[in-house]
């Protein structure tokens, strides 16, 4: 389907949605005729917009089973998608940071921390 046909329909559903939303608000709704219209339009803009969005947005073919040699493989799109993300939401692997000792008591249920063993005195006379 051509991109113009895709949004001329787009939009046709758009505008049938806000004529429901027209009819229900005013004619079955305690709104007036002025109330049931905004709320129309708001709700066809929306919505044809919307689907303007997720159907006639242009995005790259996957390929077919049947035919490996056409298209994108999920690998190569996940690929062309990170390659265009910005470098800041990428994560640093190298752990938190402001961690000075690397000696630390590793943190196990249940466990409860030694109590020191008294220090034995030396009585030498």
């Amino acid at each position: 389907m051509e991109r113009s046909v895709c949004n001329r329909n787009c939009w046709i559903s758009g505008a049938i949605v806000g004529v429901l939303v027209l009819l229900f608000a005013s004619g079955i709704g305690d709104l007036a005729w002025g109330g049931g219209l905004f709320l129309g339009v708001v709700a066809g803009g929306l919505f044809g917009a919307l689907m303007v969005w997720l159907v006639c947005n242009e995005r790259p073919e996957l390929a077919d089973a049947g035919n490996p040699g056409a298209g994108l493989t999920r690998t190569d799109w996940e690929r062309s998608v990170a390659d265009h993300q910005p470098d800041a939401l990428l994560v640093s692997s190298t752990g938190p940071e402001g961690v000075t000792s690397t000696a630390q008591m590793p943190i196990v249920a249940g466990a409860m921390p030694r109590r020191p063993a008294p220090a034995e005195r030396d009585e030498t006379p």
